[in-house]
């Protein structure tokens, strides 16, 4: 299942020009951490699972989840 993330990672860069910054970061802060997404569209939630090394957790408003 890894090699289809990372091949998704690869076809998101070549798509988007996604450019990852700062895990180092990401693994300083512990096993406790937030992520706040700058942007608020249905993409950010597959760049985040796909970009982020572990297992992602989302918080989504109801009323937009029921609009699906």
């Amino acid at each position: 299942m890894q090699w289809l993330k990372g091949f998704i990672a690869l076809v998101l860069r070549f798509l988007f020009r996604v450019e990852v910054e700062g895990l180092e970061h990401y693994r300083q802060a512990g096993k406790r951490v937030i992520i706040v997404a700058n942007h608020t569209s249905f993409l950010d939630s597959v760049l985040l699972s796909i970009f982020l090394p572990e297992q992602l957790t989302f918080a989504i408003n109801t009323q937009m989840a029921e609009r699906w």
